[in-house]
């Protein structure tokens, strides 16, 4: 299992500040459930913003049809 650094470091490609990485070492210690930590993550302004050209790029070369059902 990843530590709340190793997330840290992977997501945003630093190391965390002090005050978020004691936030959720309490909060994987009390709750022991990483998904809210991950999600955090991929919604926070930091890293939308650091993934905005991947994502567009992977958008731009896949057609709708290939990520919606229709039914």
């Amino acid at each position: 299992m990843k530590t709340s650094s190793q997330h840290c470091i992977t997501k945003y490609s630093r190391q965390p500040d002090l005050v978020g990485f004691e936030y959720w070492v309490d909060e994987l210690n009390q709750t022991g459930f990483r998904g809210g930590m991950i999600v955090s993550f991929a919604n926070s302004d930091e890293y939308i913003e650091n993934t905005a050209t991947v994502v567009d790029q992977y958008l731009d070369r896949i057609s709708i049809s290939d990520y919606l059902l229709v039914v």
